[in-house]
């Protein structure tokens, strides 16, 4: 096992585990140790995990049984060709969330083993990922060479069944997992959130985009993008924690009168397709946004487009600003 980042901070710290198998017959995920190997050993290179690490921004706890044997071989053991990882979504429904917070980190992670060049499986934790729930997930991890397995058990089941083996006792991976703190959380030893992973992030938004065959450049009109989350579907009268605009349709109006010649959209991005996000926000040239998770799809803008992101300062009745 190696780990990088605080070994004391949890929420900085990621870990790529060796020796770590499925048990088929009891579905539990053990970890085969060195004899040197303690249940108080601290997570630190070259140990085993003797306490959980979490592997979501939730910093949910997990931890897989520490057996001191060797990892089993033979023609009864299945060995995955894809890197594990694990998730508990941090916003489940919520596509900017799901992108950033969730399979960006995982990303993030992936790269600082240089494992994201191996396909990798995703296994959710504490979580009900329902249809729509799997239709975002597939239509981001496919650009990235990833997958979504459900849960555990799923996960090694679907491998099994995709291998088409059978009389198979363990299946052993790789997994890379840790504290999992936020994309948008400072990396140590850095204290900029992004320092540090620039370049890691830049490669995470060019490779969807190349899977999607966008080539995202400066639209040679004008086309100004307004979010609708005022009057969306998400609001209700108990939503303290909405986020949207309180006039939306008073600066609809505005900009339709001093620019009539210019092309204007009003969108509920949770109602379009992944796909049809990007391609959406692929034409616009000025997107005038809430800030919250609608907002992380600015990333996905052309160069050279503005955004207009209104902060959490100017608030009227259930955060609608």
């Amino acid at each position: 096992m190696t780990c990088v980042g605080q070994d004391s901070s949890l929420p900085n710290k990621y870990c790529h585990f060796e020796n770590l198998c499925y048990c088929v017959k009891s579905q539990d995920v053990v970890f085969y140790a060195p004899k040197s190997c303690t249940e108080d050993t601290t997570m630190t290179p070259r140990y085993c995990p003797g306490k959980p690490i979490s592997y979501s921004t939730k910093m949910s706890p997990w931890t897989p049984q520490v057996v001191t044997d060797q990892i089993p071989r033979g023609s009864s053991v299945l060995y995955m060709n894809r890197t594990l990882t694990l998730l508990d979504h941090w916003a489940q429904l919520n596509l900017g969330h799901l992108i950033w917070e969730d399979i960006g980190n995982i990303w993030v992670a992936l790269s600082m083993f240089n494992a994201q060049q191996k396909p990798f499986t995703i296994a959710n934790m504490g979580f009900k990922c329902d249809q729509s729930c799997r239709s975002a997930m597939d239509d981001i991890l496919v650009g990235l060479e990833g997958m979504y397995g459900g849960s555990l058990h799923e996960t090694f089941q679907l491998e099994l069944r995709t291998q088409k083996q059978r009389d198979i006792t363990h299946v052993c991976f790789d997994l890379v997992g840790g504290g999992f703190s936020s994309v948008f959380q400072a990396l140590p030893p850095f204290e900029d959130r992004l320092s540090g992973k620039e370049s890691t992030l830049l490669a995470f938004r060019n490779k969807i985009l190349d899977y999607y065959k966008l080539q995202v450049e400066l639209p040679r009109e004008h086309h100004i993008i307004l979010t609708n989350k005022s009057q969306s579907v998400w609001k209700n009268a108990g939503a303290q924690l909405h986020r949207g605009i309180f006039n939306l349709i008073e600066i609809k109006a505005y900009l339709s009168k001093i620019y009539p010649d210019i092309r204007l959209s009003v969108v509920e991005w949770h109602k379009l397709s992944f796909r049809q996000n990007l391609a959406l926000l692929s034409t616009a040239t000025i997107l005038i946004t809430p800030c919250g998770g609608v907002s992380t799809l600015l990333p996905f803008l052309p160069p050279g487009a503005h955004a207009i992101v209104m902060g959490k300062s100017q608030c009227h009745l259930r955060r609608l600003y």
